[in-house]
Formats: structure tokens, C-alpha cells, sequence
């Protein structure tokens, strides 16, 4: 994975861009089968989990926007920081 840092802040980009937009499509392809994402609330979703919720409107991400990303490549793996400003409606 060497010198991958800028492909990985770019699919993350378009990781959030997606979720704002509601793009499943893209969100199943970008998205690991395996994925576990913690919420700042402490909730835990599934990649299913996660995109189940927002085909249903349960989560609906109204705006996503990254700032101060910065990516460390570290041979085998990606470590990405940052911030995110996060709009969304949940049930």
C-alpha cells in the first residue's frame, strides 16, 4: 500500500459524499462487508446496519464535511485523522 494516503482521503471523500447524497450504490461498493462503525453517540452499526438505516430513512446524513485530514501510509495500512462535521436526522 505504499504511497496510498491521498487515494485513501479520496475515497473517504467519497464515502461522505455519498452518505449526503444517499448513494447506496456507491456506499455498497465503497463499504466493507466487515465493516463496524462507532458513532459519536456510541452506536454501533454493520455495513447492513448502517445502509439499511438510511434506505429506510431512519439516518438521514443531510451534509458530511471532512476538514484537517491527514493520512499516514504505513506500508500495509492507511491511518486517516480528521474532523467531520456531520448533519443528520435520526429517529
Amino acid at each position: 500500500m505504499a504511497n496510498n494516503a491521498q487515494t485513501v482521503i479520496d475515497l473517504d471523500r467519497k464515502r461522505m459524499t455519498a452518505m449526503a447524497q444517499k448513494d447506496i450504490a456507491t456506499l455498497n461498493a465503497l463499504i466493507a462487508d466487515d465493516l463496524i462503525y462507532c458513532h459519536s453517540t456510541a452506536r454501533l452499526d454493520t455495513k447492513a446496519s448502517l445502509i439499511g438505516n438510511m434506505e429506510k430513512g431512519s439516518t438521514v446524513y443531510t451534509s458530511v464535511v471532512p476538514s484537517d485530514v491527514v493520512a499516514q501510509d504505513l506500508g500495509s495500512a492507511v491511518v486517516v485523522t480528521g474532523i467531520a462535521q456531520i448533519s443528520v436526522v435520526a429517529n
